[in-house]
């Protein structure tokens, strides 16, 4: 696992499909008590999902997924091991929601390009782990994405977008209701946007609303 951590640096593009599939290969025999190795790597397969070249993209959301299931499996991660958790407790609990946790730290990348993967990344969590999170806490990220949907970085409002469709595909009526002023009000500020993207997301959350806006008026 330290070899593959020191070589992250140096692997090229045209390597890294081949280096995320090696990782695959290394979180599918982790022991639980091997887990640190997902936050060390965590970083670099976040923004591989933004790679170019859809292949790679795919082996990095699958990897995204697989790592998820080894969190919620359980198990320790010891800090000691992970070199960017100075003053972290000795051990962690892993969990989904630690996981999470731990992605949601990208947010407060220093690009915008690290910003828009770490959306990406939780909208594609967020899709296949939603039932095992508390909705206190999905409740939080759906918040937190207002700021992101408002953002003046086309990169981060697409992916904040691409969150939002998550959500209203994904989720319980109940947990987002409390939200549909704020996703309205967020997803409108773009609809005369003539960016394809843009007009193809918007439409799609509205489309998806419009049947709980309907209710909220009865």
């Amino acid at each position: 696992m330290r070899n593959i951590l020191d070589t992250t640096a140096a692997t090229t593009a045209t390597a890294k499909r081949a280096h995320l599939s090696l990782i695959s290969h290394v979180v599918s025999l982790m022991d639980p008590t091997e887990l640190y190795f997902v936050p060390s790597i965590l970083s670099e397969v976040i923004v591989a999902t933004k790679e170019v070249n859809e292949k790679t993209r795919d082996v990095a959301y699958d990897l995204l997924v697989a790592m998820g299931h080894k969190m919620k499996a359980g198990g320790i991660i010891s800090s000691e091991r992970v070199g960017d958790m100075e003053g972290a407790p000795s051990e962690t609990q892993a969990t989904i929601s630690e996981y999470f946790t731990m992605a949601t730290a990208g947010l407060a990348g220093t690009t915008p390009h690290m910003v828009s993967a770490a959306i990406t990344s939780l909208s594609r969590l967020l899709f296949k782990f939603h039932k095992d999170l508390d909705p206190a806490m999905v409740s939080e990220m759906i918040s937190t994405m207002h700021l992101f949907v408002n953002s003046s970085n086309c990169e981060i409002v697409k992916s904040a977008l691409g969150f939002t469709k998550v959500t209203t595909i994904s989720l319980d009526v109940e947990i987002v209701r409390p939200h549909l002023q704020e996703i309205v009000s967020g997803s409108s500020h773009w609809s005369h946007e003539h960016k394809g993207h843009f007009n193809v997301k918007v439409r799609h959350i509205l489309e998806r609303l419009s049947g709980d806006l309907a209710m909220m008026t009865l």
